[in-house]
């Protein structure tokens, strides 16, 4: 599951995942698009919890993202 399929199926906006991880709207964009392949930790721990995910579903989210993006 991609990071937007995930968003998505938690019905939720990237500005509510953004405030909700501590994180700016285009931050959440560019994961999305998987323009940044490789975040910090800080922001993984920050997304995480964000989208209900524990630190190694959202790693394996971001991966699928980037390689769909590809």
């Amino acid at each position: 599951m991609t990071l937007r399929e995930r968003r998505e199926a938690l019905t939720m906006t990237q500005e509510a995942v953004a405030e909700i991880a501590g994180l700016r709207q285009s931050v959440i964009s560019a994961l999305e698009r998987g323009t940044i392949a490789n975040p910090s930790i800080d922001t993984v721990e920050a997304l995480a919890p964000a989208l209900r995910l524990t630190i190694g579903e959202c790693i394996a989210a971001i991966r699928e993202t980037v390689q769909a993006t590809a």
